[in-house]
């Protein structure tokens, strides 16, 4: 096994930012309108995979935060492997699935994975990507432990919509809990991404043009919030529709698909 990744200056503030705030940033995947979003997110990003595979087989979830995707993916998958670096969302997942032998959580870096080669059937990503540095190497990493044929999902935030960006860069300015050095990806840089790893069928999706706000916020109340994310969550479709060519770049979202070689 390589020798232990010592943390980057960010890979340390990043860190501490998410055990400080780790109680509060679970609540997003138990209030029923966050969760209910979350949830529409990772499915719709994931149907593809599922309905290609037939099923997910063991699944390694990179910045897994408290592990929903586990929920979220219930049924789909033989086993589900968790992975962040911050300590206290861990323990928060821990004791969620304490019942569950199917589900377990590793402290670690991507950069430098306690795992065997070529054990992954599939590798998530969900948000988590654009907090990470060393991109090459996250690659390179990834691609060591996944099987041959492994399908790579990652969930991002996407720059590609000005008033999106805007309402992001006031979001930093103003929520102490909101990381202030993300870095929002480019079309172009997804693709240079995925190009770090040998893969094959490799594409970018634009995704989640309604749905992903009411995944980050308006909690309380949900006399409000619950039924307006409902009716996001049901026009879904038919923004992915209409939203095609030039206009798909106003999605909150894009996915990055590939296949390791």
């Amino acid at each position: 096994m390589a020798k232990s990744f010592i943390f980057s200056q960010h890979e340390q503030v990043d860190r501490a930012l998410f055990d400080k705030i780790a109680k509060s940033y679970a609540r997003k995947d138990a209030v029923p309108s966050t969760s209910a979003a979350r949830r529409a997110i990772v499915q719709r990003a994931m149907r593809p995979i599922i309905a290609e595979r037939g099923g997910l087989g063991t699944v390694i979830d990179i910045g897994c935060g408290i592990g929903a995707q586990a929920k979220y993916l219930e049924g789909d998958f033989d086993n589900y492997i968790g992975v962040d670096y911050s300590h206290e969302l861990l323990e928060i997942g821990r004791r969620t699935f304490a019942d569950r032998s199917d589900i377990r959580f590793v402290e670690a870096n991507v950069k430098n994975l306690p795992f065997p080669d070529k054990m992954a059937d599939v590798i998530l990503i969900v948000g988590a990507l654009h907090h990470m540095t060393e991109l090459e190497t996250v690659m390179l990493s990834l691609t060591r432990i996944a099987k041959p044929g492994a399908n790579f999902v990652a969930i991002e935030p996407q720059c590609g919509n000005p008033l999106i960006q805007c309402l992001r860069w006031m979001r930093m300015q103003l929520d102490t809990n909101y990381s202030s050095d993300q870095h929002f990806f480019s079309n172009p840089e997804l693709h240079a991404i995925l190009d770090f790893a040998p893969m094959i069928k490799t594409r970018v999706e634009y995704q989640g043009f309604l749905t992903p706000p009411f995944g980050q916020a308006g909690v309380w109340p949900q006399i409000i919030f619950r039924p307006l994310s409902a009716l996001a969550r049901a026009l879904e479709p038919l923004a992915e529709f209409i939203c095609v060519g030039p206009l798909a770049r106003l999605s909150w979202n894009a996915v990055c698909y590939g296949q390791f070689r």
